[in-house]
């Protein structure tokens, strides 16, 4: 028995739905909640807009609100810093660092680092799935936080992981285990499965800032200032 099975049968009394219980538990929710929270914020919804018009001697004063959305400049200039330099490949294997040189070249790996790090300050956790594209080309998939579920047993280590969003009223899975990848969506009314694939790289990398609360949740660096910003 493999850990992702003897986490569904002891969980999920071994339904093979487990997945869409699994999205709404809710230590995913508060997650999710986080990065909309964070995203909603970096896109202008701060508690300013919410403050009330005045009244006094029976007349309204409109309250003007001013945003001054300084954080989306405080963390690109972060990731920028961080970045501001290229990766460096090094080994002693000089046949094997060409290997790699090709790989970050052809997987445009460049944009990749800088959009994992990006992720990371703005919502404090990122996930990436390496895969083998129609061209033989080695390549990384980023999961953005608030369409990612990852799945731990009780020691912290990750047992699977779930790429879930609605579209235009339909729900799409995505369920990664270490040897296979599965498909499903309730398009035409009922849940099915679309696909099964083998999976060759194993389950995606986390990249999590941890919270001081749970250290499998990513914590925004600019949750700490956001009572000085606003």
């Amino acid at each position: 028995m493999d850990k992702i099975e003897a986490y569904v049968n002891h969980y999920h009394d071994g339904n093979n739905l487990w997945f869409v219980d699994e999205v709404g538990d809710s230590w995913q929710i508060q997650r999710i909640n986080r990065a909309l929270d964070a995203r909603d914020y970096l896109a202008g919804k701060h508690k300013i807009k919410l403050r009330q018009d005045e009244v006094y001697n029976g007349k309204r004063f409109e309250t003007r609100k001013i945003v001054l959305n300084y954080t989306k400049s405080l963390l690109s200039f972060e990731t920028a810093f961080l970045l501001k330099n290229p990766v460096t490949l090094i080994s002693n294997d000089l046949d094997a660092l060409e290997l790699y040189k090709k790989v970050y070249r052809e997987g445009k790996y460049n944009q990749v680092d800088y959009k994992i790090l990006s992720n990371m300050v703005k919502y404090g956790e990122t996930y990436e799935y390496c895969y083998i594209d129609d061209n033989k080309r080695i390549k990384s998939m980023i999961f953005n936080a608030e369409d990612s579920y990852p799945i731990y047993d009780h020691t912290g280590e990750m047992v699977a992981f779930i790429y879930h969003y609605i579209f235009d009223g339909v729900a799409y899975y995505t369920i990664y285990t270490e040897d296979k990848v599965e498909e499903w969506t309730d398009r035409g009314g009922q849940l099915h499965k679309v696909g099964e694939y083998k999976n060759l790289s194993g389950l995606p990398i986390p990249y999590i800032l941890p919270s001081e609360d749970d250290e499998l949740v990513g914590h925004p660096s600019f949750f700490e200032y956001i009572d000085i910003l606003d």
